[in-house]
């Protein structure tokens, strides 16, 4: 991703969260080779969105972003966490005036509503467990 990949991403990201009353956790964090913006709401349930994004230089030097994103929520040690949607970007879409958003721009935001909508419908029903007991976490017998 060119260097003005990663703030526009982020104007686009904090737009959503502002719009949705999310704050932001993360904004443009190199994590596990991808970038990643996170967004969250804190309550009796923590509900969260994240978009990643691979950047992938192709033959004709623009790279091709392919990006997902998830929603989800925890309390306490249960949690879900769900893909919401994936896509591709060419890096032109960033390459706009600053002013303007392009349609993929105004359909990356569409997205990123849809998934905080959803993590809006979870129940604690939807949440499991974080981990399964181990043999370690077991007292021995007696």
């Amino acid at each position: 991703m060119n260097a003005n990949g990663p703030q526009a991403v982020s104007e686009i990201f904090d737009r959503f969260a502002g719009t949705a009353g999310a704050s932001v956790v993360a904004r443009a964090v190199e994590k596990h080779g991808c970038w990643e913006w996170s967004a969250a709401q804190a309550g009796t349930m923590n509900r969260f969105t994240t978009l990643d994004i691979v950047s992938e230089p192709t033959l004709e030097g623009m790279d091709l972003l392919t990006g997902e994103i998830w929603f989800g929520a925890h309390r306490g040690s249960r949690f879900v966490r769900t893909l919401s949607s994936s896509f591709r970007l060419s890096q032109r879409t960033f390459d706009r005036a600053p002013t303007e958003l392009s349609d993929a721009e105004k359909r990356l935001l569409d997205r990123l509503a849809r998934a905080w909508k959803l993590a809006g419908t979870l129940q604690d029903t939807d949440l499991i467990s974080s981990a399964p007991s181990t043999r370690e976490d077991t007292p021995p017998p007696r």
